[in-house]
């Protein structure tokens, strides 16, 4: 089993990478891919650290940083719709956004065909492929194959990355209402927010659409800091 630091050293790695090729081939803006390239360096370097040497500050640092190399993707394309988080064969996740409103929504089937690249196709619909921010802490060899789902959650979010003070969670048929209560981090990005849900809400989604393997949407993030609730869909 891989260690949590050994985990999240990967997802950066991977993230910077993309983000560093992306931003070569697409926007040509060198800030952002000198972004990418030390964000990979970041993701390396974590990996080599003994896993009693990271903090939560420097989780939820790392966390943010993830979110506004995200936020400024969403910005230069413009995309204001909802991702849908998908779980890969890998027992990673991904999230696909459609770049465009299109009068026909995708099919959920486009959602696991689409080709594993930044710029991809939903079917017929232009779309980008994001890693969430920690999509691969939830393979943390802490967590026990036998816990239940909102123990599951609890563990990652309020132990872990000490997001929030607990998590409530309710299915309703492929309805899942989470409470979130006392949220303590959560950082400013309204596209992210628009299209990916809270920081708090997108690892939840990582996490249901892993253990249910089935993907996932964000349909309802409301509340404030002292309760948050958030509705997602099962497809």
């Amino acid at each position: 089993m891989r260690s949590i630091n050994s985990i999240l050293g990967l997802s950066f790695s991977v993230f910077g990478a993309l983000f560093a090729i992306f931003n070569y081939f697409i926007t040509y803006s060198a800030p952002l891919i000198s972004t990418g390239l030390a964000i990979m360096i970041i993701g390396i370097a974590l990996s080599l650290i003994p896993d009693s040497s990271i903090t939560q500050r420097t989780l939820k640092s790392m966390l943010h940083s993830s979110m506004l190399n995200i936020e400024a993707i969403l910005e230069h394309f413009d995309i204001k719709n909802s991702a849908v988080y998908v779980p890969t064969k890998d027992k990673n996740v991904v999230a696909y956004i459609p770049i465009y409103t299109n009068p026909h929504t995708p099919s959920i089937e486009s959602y696991y065909n689409a080709p594993k690249s930044i710029l991809t196709r939903l079917g017929d619909t232009p779309a980008i492929m994001i890693l969430p921010p920690a999509s691969e802490i939830t393979q943390s060899e802490e967590i026990s194959r036998e816990a239940s789902l909102e123990e599951s959650l609890n563990y990652i979010i309020c132990e872990l990355c000490e997001l929030s003070d607990s998590v409530k969670l309710v299915e309703k048929g492929d309805e899942i209402i989470l409470e979130f209560k006392n949220i303590k981090f959560m950082p400013e990005a309204a596209r992210f927010k628009l299209c990916l849900g809270s920081l708090h809400s997108s690892i939840a989604a990582c996490v249901i659409a892993i253990e249910k393997e089935r993907a996932v949407s964000i349909i309802e993030d409301n509340g404030d800091l002292r309760k948050n609730i958030v509705k997602m869909k099962l497809y």
